[in-house]
């Protein structure tokens, strides 16, 4: 709903003053018998009212002479110590403090506060957006980022808290909730109890904290919920950070200078690193990586292949039950291949699409291999067994 309500309660009349209490006021002024040139005035917003708006807010209580255009029964202006004012949402609420003074007359102003996106001319790839001597330019970019769902003209952050982090130097002989923020002697508390400073800074009440408190957005547990549906979407960056080192850290992605050195953002990094490592060790990741710009300044880089000779083994190895066998391409001839394993070179195929593995010939085979005993056989004999189709490893 918008427009304005008026729900404010007298505890003298005991009843709520608006439209219908106005009405009443002056019909019962009109029974009075007043005399010639007598004046009344009435108002539903006598003290206050609330305002529902609409794509906007409303904005100072000033108009453009610098003047507050609150005006009581006379005419005359209403101290601003006399009015108390909040603004929740898109609700605005004005209450008159004392029961004396009355609200007949007010202009209100509505605002809308946006955005401004700015790019540079060119990306850290050095790619051009925009050209100002030949008038080149993307015809579309895509932006990735967040939108405020049900904006209503304010900063509105649903599914967030905001912390303004104020801090104030600590006063003697004054009142301190817990929450509030104080710096003395150069380092910051905040308090753990409702208490009153003393002459003295009393340490009971405060909590050291490691450093200046900084305005910030904190999640609320709707909003964390609902980012498990984004836990492996590379167009988003997760405000929980704990949370997105996890999802990120499945393809073997962290965070790395050179990275952080050619790319402003987190997700851009990431996105990078997705495809980089399909190609990882070649000439191409190289390549992309020279696209970017260090600091502003193109990059040269030379690729040195690098190899490792294993010499030999330590530990227990005897134990590990694994055979290794050598493809030769030019002996890969059938899909699927059947291999057949042999104790000795003398032993004869069952198929001659098999390719014929002794034990001497294989790469790696357990201290006590033999091929008889390693291995079960399959009883061909019973149904179901197909020898054709018993066993394909890929």
């Amino acid at each position: 709903d918008q427009g304005f309500k008026f729900n404010k309660y007298s505890n003298e009349l005991k009843e709520t003053l608006n439209w219908a209490n106005a009405v009443r006021e002056f019909l019962f002024w009109t029974t009075q018998e007043w005399a010639p040139g007598s004046a009344v005035t009435v108002s539903p917003a006598a003290a206050g009212f609330e305002l529902d708006t609409d794509n906007s807010i409303v904005g100072k209580l000033r108009n453009l002479a610098g003047d507050y255009s609150l005006l009581d029964a006379g005419g005359r202006k209403i101290d601003i110590g006399e009015i108390s004012t909040k603004r929740i949402g898109k609700t605005f609420d004005l209450t008159i403090k004392s029961d004396g003074i009355g609200l007949y007359n007010i202009a209100l102003n509505t605002v809308q506060k946006e955005q401004i996106l700015l790019f540079d001319n060119s990306t850290v790839f050095s790619d051009i957006i925009y050209d100002p001597f030949t008038g080149f330019r993307q015809q579309r970019l895509k932006v990735v980022g967040w939108k405020t769902a049900g904006w209503n003209g304010d900063y509105y952050a649903p599914g967030f808290v905001f912390d303004t982090a104020q801090v104030s130097y600590w006063k003697a002989n004054t009142d301190y909730r817990i929450g509030d923020t104080v710096e003395y002697q150069g380092k910051f508390y905040v308090a753990t109890v409702n208490h009153n400073s003393t002459a003295r800074f009393e340490k009971s009440s405060w909590k050291l904290k490691a450093e200046k408190p900084a305005p910030q957005l904190i999640p609320n547990f709707d909003y964390k919920i609902s980012q498990f549906n984004d836990f492996y979407n590379l167009e988003t960056n997760n405000f929980d950070e704990s949370q997105q080192q996890l999802a990120q850290r499945l393809t073997g992605y962290q965070s790395r200078d050179y990275l952080e050195n050619l790319f402003v953002n987190d997700v851009s990094q990431y996105k990078f690193y997705q495809g980089y490592i399909r190609e990882k060790g070649t000439q191409n990741a190289i390549d992309k990586i020279l696209k970017a710009q260090y600091e502003g300044e193109d990059i040269s880089l030379e690729m040195y292949p690098e190899w490792m000779i294993r010499t030999g083994r330590f530990g227990n190895t005897d134990s590990v039950e694994n055979i290794q066998i050598t493809l030769k391409d030019s002996e890969i001839t059938a899909d699927p291949q059947s291999i057949e394993l042999f104790d000795t070179s003398n032993d004869t195929r069952e198929f001659t699409r098999s390719l014929y593995v002794g034990k001497e010939d294989m790469y790696y085979k357990p201290v006590e291999y033999t091929a008889a005993t390693t291995f079960g056989r399959l009883d061909y004999t019973k149904e179901g067994v197909d020898r054709d189709h018993a066993q394909v490893y890929k």
